[in-house]
């Protein structure tokens, strides 16, 4: 529900406090800290901005659940009664899945800087939606999958590329959002554009290569 609150031309101010992440191997599945999330009312006239407070809100629609990406590692966390969010996006893949009985959302984490991290990642990550191809719920690329022309910053914000964000909702439903980041502080984001996104199909599920098309 939270895609209701992301409206276009507002800013968020993504003024997150992280937790450590668990001691990991290349390649390994991480379920991070829990990382409760409310985005509060906008504030503001001509720049009608949202903050992000730690901790579960009043209201529903505005709760959610930060997922931190780990690079050369495939960072989750739990899907279930509040929606999740997660980025700037690098090219990585987003999956949804099911594993140990419970049901996830799935950062596949690209190291560019070392490709054999890389390579564990996609390696971990489509021997499992091989061999538990009914435990795959659904999955995309933010960056790969948005249709059509991206949105364009405005004249007075920095030149900085847009960056992408990915959301899944508790209705199983996937969201990519951009964003331009501003000067002031620079975890401000103007939203730019929303887009819902169908999951690509299993069999590319089953074969994602990061980073990659």
């Amino acid at each position: 529900m939270l895609q209701q609150k992301l409206i276009i031309d507002r800013y968020i101010n993504l003024n997150l406090t992280v937790p450590p992440i668990p001691a990991h191997n290349p390649g390994d599945f991480v379920t991070v800290n829990v990382h409760n999330c409310y985005l509060q009312e906008a504030t503001g006239v001509f720049k009608k901005t949202s903050g992000v407070q730690a901790g579960v809100g009043p209201k529903a629609h505005r709760n959610f659940r930060w997922l931190p990406w780990i690079p050369g590692a495939i960072s989750e966390t739990p899907l279930g009664g509040v929606d999740v969010l997660t980025g700037p996006m690098s090219g990585c893949w987003l999956v949804h899945y099911r594993r140990g009985g419970q049901t996830y959302a799935g950062h596949l984490g690209t190291d560019i800087a070392r490709p054999d991290l890389t390579r564990a990642v996609n390696n971990a990550w489509n021997g499992f939606a091989r061999a538990n191809r009914g435990d795959v719920v659904g999955g995309f690329n933010p960056i790969r999958h948005w249709q059509g022309a991206f949105p364009v910053k405005k004249r007075d914000e920095p030149h900085i590329p847009p960056k992408l964000f990915g959301l899944y909702t508790t209705a199983n439903q996937y969201y990519i959002m951009v964003g331009f980041q501003q000067r002031n502080p620079a975890t401000k984001f103007r939203i730019a554009g929303l887009q819902l996104r169908a999951t690509s199909p299993l069999t590319r599920l089953q074969q994602v290569h990061l980073p990659g098309p």
